[in-house]
């Protein structure tokens, strides 16, 4: 017992003389470089670390900090293919390096944005953005980069069936892969060469290809190709200069176990073109209707309309010209399908085009407008250089007011979470939590006290963290709301009971929120809603939901009101809170240029008899 109670001194003592200093700048870059050894082990634990980095750097506001924040979550989550969260952290970091003027991750930060585009078929916006950081890096030397780029450019200029520019692009990747001995560039390299060849119908250099890259693969074990895709190609090869035996060799070579939806389609289409040509037709026709119904999968038009025109082929072979016919009809119908959406895209882009024309046109309208005025301000140089020295006058008395302001703001601001830390570590709270922990250790409960302790410890530890922070995350706010709840609870069950409310579309990892906005109302309403007789089951509703891209939080109780509450009680301690908590959404509505808003209703019944005190708050998303 003795030992229970010097254990329960040493954690309070130590919690209460606890306070978290804000996260610096050199432990945030520990945080990232932890993160980054974890991506390929742990990647939970990564992106973790990745979050918790960015919301450090937000609540630090060093803009280079966050900066690289942003760019190291979105290569990672990049790296895990969601590329739209991806995309938006990118273009942040672009942003950010441009008005820090930070030349390498601007340029690195385009080239993820423009494989972004690549990603979703942009191929304009992705040739914008990869040329210019192209240049960006070849004047640096980064061969890397370099080479991965013109990988990017090469996949553009294929799809844009301009195979003479792809093939320039193709050889500089290759050569600049083989600079920094980059054996998965020099295999994608040598795989896209093989392409190009193909489509150029150059059987013999696009065999030469295909099997240099099966070569670089094999003999380095690489990762990330697959190696049934190349040896269809090279049976589409053989296909194309009417070697059966050859194609049908390396359709066999095809580990069915191991590939995509979309390659057994091509497999099966290879079967089917490979026993057309052995002039097998009933076999042929057997793959092909294998394809028909995967074929059907979204995104699979070209191959869907590939098939029917072989299809309609082989039935007119057959001298089943009807059939040959309806397949032949569909296959003209995809074609226009196709048709119509390329031109929809062409349009789009065309559009796009325009209007970056429209906006250079303005640009350059408003420097030629610029040099004339500048002509005519050089007739009154002497009355300019009289208003400059007013104006830099004004500045540096404008410079000393702002720099006075902020240090009043800053001091209002260290004034204003002191008292709100008084009004979160309500002293009569502490000292009932610690009565009721004395309480059950007389009444040799040790693991009652021992929960109860945990509980109160964990509570002043989040206090004192949470309050030298502007924000925390949701989890976090949740997390801290709940435990102050159930230690309440525990002390005065007999009082009050309480539930939690959580919208299902909030990710409450996403979210930041300044802390423990809510606390001094749950307080308010634990100590003065319930005094009435007439209130058997007091209870205690916490809400957080999303509407019209507000987040909501608020809490309800059922007690007796604010009006009666103040009658015999001291209304000291709630008008505290209420204006603590005005002053405290001042500071940050103007500090971060977000409105939040904050009410008080007192809930009526019909017969306008108070049934409760709501108080809400509604805050931005962003």
């Amino acid at each position: 017992m003795k030992t229970l109670k010097l254990t329960f001194l040493f954690i309070i003592i130590s919690y209460c003389s606890f306070a978290q200093k804000a996260i610096d700048s050199t432990e945030i870059f520990q945080i990232l470089k932890t993160a980054q050894n974890l991506k390929k082990t742990k990647p939970d634990s990564a992106l973790l670390l990745f979050k918790k980095a960015k919301m450090a750097a937000v609540n630090l506001g060093d803009k280079n900090v966050i900066m690289h924040c942003y760019y190291d979550l979105a290569y990672f989550l990049f790296t895990q293919n969601k590329n739209k969260k991806s995309y938006i952290l990118f273009v942040k970091a672009l942003n950010l390096a441009e008005e820090l003027k930070n030349d390498e991750y601007y340029y690195k930060s385009k080239v993820y944005i423009g494989t972004y585009h690549l990603i979703t078929s942009n191929y304009n916006l992705a040739t914008e953005y990869c040329i210019d950081a192209l240049a960006y890096f070849e004047k640096e030397r980064n061969y890397f980069l370099v080479s991965g780029i013109c990988l990017n450019l090469t996949f553009i200029q294929i799809e844009q069936k301009d195979y003479d520019s792809a093939l320039e692009y193709a050889q500089s990747s290759l050569k600049h892969a083989q600079l920094v001995d980059n054996k998965t560039y020099e295999g994608k390299s040598y795989l896209n060469m093989g392409e190009i060849y193909l489509f150029k119908n150059n059987y013999d250099k696009a065999k030469f290809y295909y099997k240099e890259s099966l070569r670089i693969i094999n003999e380095n074990n690489l990762a990330g190709f697959t190696h049934s895709n190349i040896n269809l190609n090279i049976a589409n090869v053989f296909l194309q200069t009417n070697q059966a035996d050859s194609a049908e060799f390396y359709i066999n070579r095809v580990d069915t176990s191991k590939i995509s939806t979309r390659i057994k389609v091509l497999l099966n289409i290879s079967y089917c073109e490979l026993y057309k040509l052995k002039k097998e037709y009933n076999k042929a026709l057997e793959f092909a209707q294998k394809v028909i119904k995967p074929a059907n999968i979204e995104n699979f038009g070209n191959l869907k309309k590939d098939i029917y025109l072989l299809m309609a082929d082989i039935y007119k072979k057959k001298h089943d010209y009807k059939t040959a016919y309806n397949y032949r009809l569909q296959y003209e119908q995809i074609k226009d399908s196709i048709f119509s959406n390329q031109k929809y895209k062409i349009q789009n882009e065309l559009e796009i085009i325009y209007e970056s024309t429209k906006k250079q046109r303005t640009i350059d309208q408003l420097s030629s407008e610029k040099e004339i005025t500048t002509l005519k301000n050089q007739k009154s140089r002497y009355i300019l250089f009289s208003l400059i020295f007013i104006l830099v006058t004004l500045i540096l008395l404008g410079a000393l007011f702002f720099r006075q302001n902020r240090l009043k703001t800053k001091h209002t601001a260290i004034e204003l979470e002191q008292k709100l830390l008084r009004t979160q570590m309500n002293p009569h709270f502490i000292f009932n939590s610690i009565s009721a922990i004395q309480n059950y250790i007389i009444n040799n409960n040790p693991l009652e006290a021992s929960s109860y302790l945990s509980d109160f410890a964990m509570l002043m530890r989040a206090t004192l963290t949470n309050s030298s922070n502007n924000f925390i995350t949701l989890q976090d706010e949740i997390k801290t709301i709940e435990n102050y709840l159930k230690l309440q609870h525990l002390r005065l069950s007999d009082k009050f009971n309480y539930k939690i409310i959580i919208s299902e579309e909030i990710d409450t990892e996403d979210y930041f929120v300044p802390p423990m906005l809510l606390q001094p109302f749950i307080e308010n309403s634990i100590i003065h809603a319930f005094n009435n007789k007439n209130i058997t089951e007091g209870l205690i509703t916490v809400t957080y939901l999303l509407t019209a891209n507000k987040l909501i939080m608020k809490t309800e109780d059922n007690g007796i009101g604010r009006k009666e509450s103040t009658k015999n009680t001291n209304k000291q301690h709630i008008s505290k809170a209420t204006s603590i908590t005005n002053q405290r959404i001042e500071l940050l509505s103007k500090k971060y240029k977000k409105e939040i808003s904050f009410n008080i209703l007192d809930l009526k019944d019909s017969n306008n008899t108070p049934t409760g005190t709501l108080v809400q708050f509604t805050l931005p998303i962003n």
